[in-house]
């Protein structure tokens, strides 16, 4: 009898686990969806852009291994969708394997930086922002120094960020 209830302690918790939604799989099962676009830029396309960069943003470029984009907008889409989908964005974007760096919420616009860190370095950085209508997700991957992903993030023009989404000031 004993086994038998650690044994179903271990299988609940094996299957506990598989249900946890990560922000890859968020990715993975919503990038082909209705209302979505998405966009992964490897790290040969970022080096396409080198040129007009400066000698230390290189360096943290060439630790950037992906970076993926999830659009969407809720534009002809069912009422409740664009909630329920942010909800669970920021569900994982506020667990346990990010750490948030950033959160701005004004007039209808939301804008979060987290993070996943492995000892001194970023393996991810991800930026979520939305309003209206619409939200974006960007997923920055690499070996990262935690300097050089806020150098990073401080080179970023955040207002040119609209790729379909229209004219978001963020």
């Amino acid at each position: 009898m004993k086994k038998l209830l650690i044994l179903s302690a271990f299988a609940a918790t094996l299957f506990g686990c598989q249900s946890e939604m990560s922000l890859s799989k968020f990715v993975a099962l919503n990038e082909n969806q209705p209302g979505f676009k998405s966009f992964t830029l490897s790290s040969n396309a970022l080096k396409t852009r080198e040129q007009e960069t400066d000698e230390e943003l290189k360096r943290t470029l060439d630790k950037i291994t992906t970076i993926q984009l999830l659009l969407y907008n809720s534009e002809d889409r069912p009422a409740g969708e664009l909630e329920t989908l942010t909800k669970q964005a920021l569900g994982i974007l506020r667990g346990n394997e990010y750490e948030s760096m950033m959160e701005i919420i004004k007039e209808g616009q939301a804008f979060h930086v987290s993070a996943k860190k492995s000892g001194e370095k970023f393996r991810e950085i991800v930026i979520f922002g939305s309003e209206g209508d619409a939200f974006f997700l960007g997923r920055i991957l690499g070996e990262i120094k935690a300097e050089d992903g806020v150098k990073l993030m401080q080179s970023i023009d955040f207002s040119q960020i609209t790729m379909g989404m229209g004219s978001k000031d963020f």
